[in-house]
């Protein structure tokens, strides 16, 4: 109980309550799994509401791409919304952010790395892309993660008051 007051608290200083719109790309790599995950844990500690996406590619269907979206939202606060949409001039990060200015994201919440990791040594080419182009606040969850207990992504992920 302890723990989630003073996550509670960090959350109020930080004033997370601005974000209410939170977009996830999600290529179903680990790294973007294991952010829409991070983004449905913080729906259900602080509201808000989640937009799910996957940009087609040609790897899965739009049926199997939103079934996947689907049971990944099932661990969201309320039932995300879901977009599967195709790429636009095939530029993933692009589409991403037309998606973003569509849905008045207020946040978009991105894993470190994807499928693509050649692009920018930590960052993957499409996160690279969207963290220098995005006109939203971007939201890293790094790769390390993975190997943490649920409450230490909080703790890493948070930005020092």
């Amino acid at each position: 109980m302890e723990f989630m007051r003073s996550v509670l608290s960090t959350f109020a200083i930080l004033d997370v309550t601005v974000f209410r719109r939170l977009l996830v790309p999600v290529d179903f790599s680990a790294c973007s799994l294991q952010a829409a995950r991070h983004a449905c844990a913080m729906t259900r500690m602080v509201g808000g509401s989640l937009i799910l996406l996957h940009v087609l590619d040609g790897r899965v269907t739009a049926e199997q791409a939103g079934g996947q979206l689907a049971l990944l939202g099932n661990e969201a606060r309320h039932p995300p919304q879901l977009r599967v949409v195709p790429s636009v001039a095939s530029d993933v990060a692009l589409t991403i952010l037309d998606v973003a200015h569509s849905e008045r994201a207020d946040l978009l919440i991105l894993g470190t790395h994807g499928r693509n990791d050649l692009g920018s040594g930590v960052l993957g080419q499409v996160a690279h892309r969207l963290v220098l182009a995005a006109d939203l606040p971007v939201h890293l969850v790094p790769e390390r993660l993975r190997a943490l207990a649920p409450h230490a992504r909080w703790l890493v992920s948070t930005p020092e008051p």
